[in-house]
């Protein structure tokens, strides 16, 4: 499956503007990363909005970094029950998922070819697995 540029675009502006944020850029996956993403701020407040691009799968970050391979992901609960409410086909990861330390289960639906990035990259939480700059 594929999560579209178009799907993300559209949730990210649904969400976003009732709840008072701005949407300063969107930026599609590309070879690497393997998400999508936007920035959101309100006031002196921003926080980076992540989707898969295979899955309806969200998380947030602190605001990605030029030339960083890096995410600091971080909870924003009025937009995770926006996203909630809106599109409940849609997950939100949370920070306590996407920081837990990778175990063998967390593989196992995983195919051959991402196994082997999975062993040259060593990632070593689910988010690294789930958020990367991986080709």
């Amino acid at each position: 499956p594929e999560f579209s540029i178009a799907e993300f675009k559209s949730i990210v502006f649904a969400v976003a503007t009732p709840l008072g944020y701005a949407v300063s850029s969107v930026a599609e996956r590309g070879v690497t990363p393997n998400f999508h993403s936007a920035l959101l701020s309100k006031g002196d407040n921003a926080v980076s909005i992540l989707g898969h691009s295979t899955y309806p799968i969200f998380a947030f970050a602190e605001p990605l970094q030029m030339h960083s391979c890096q995410l600091r992901f971080v909870d924003s609960e009025p937009l995770s029950r926006e996203i909630a409410t809106l599109f409940p086909d849609v997950t939100v990861a949370t920070t306590t998922e996407l920081n837990r330390k990778l175990a063998d289960n967390d593989l196992a639906k995983l195919d051959a070819a991402e196994l082997e990035q999975v062993k040259y990259w060593e990632p070593q939480s689910v988010g690294d697995v789930a958020f990367n700059w991986w080709d």
